[in-house]
């Protein structure tokens, strides 16, 4: 969290009030997907395999899946 609060400017309180924006946590998903290690720790802690925020990226906005 402090390496996305320090690269994106995003505080908590626009964190919370953007969370059910598909465009925003597209975004966020795309800085998680951006370095493998924070892929690999996000799935471990949220207790998922490697391989389903790619698949929530494209379920998010799919006509716009990694451009």
């Amino acid at each position: 969290m402090p390496r996305f609060v320090a690269l994106t400017g995003c505080g908590l309180d626009e964190l919370a009030g953007r969370i059910g924006d598909p465009a925003f946590l597209a975004g966020v998903l795309d800085f998680i997907l951006s370095d493998d290690a924070t892929v690999v720790a996000f799935a471990a802690h949220a207790d998922i395999a490697p391989e389903v925020p790619t698949l929530a990226r494209a379920k998010l906005l799919p006509d716009d899946a990694f451009d």
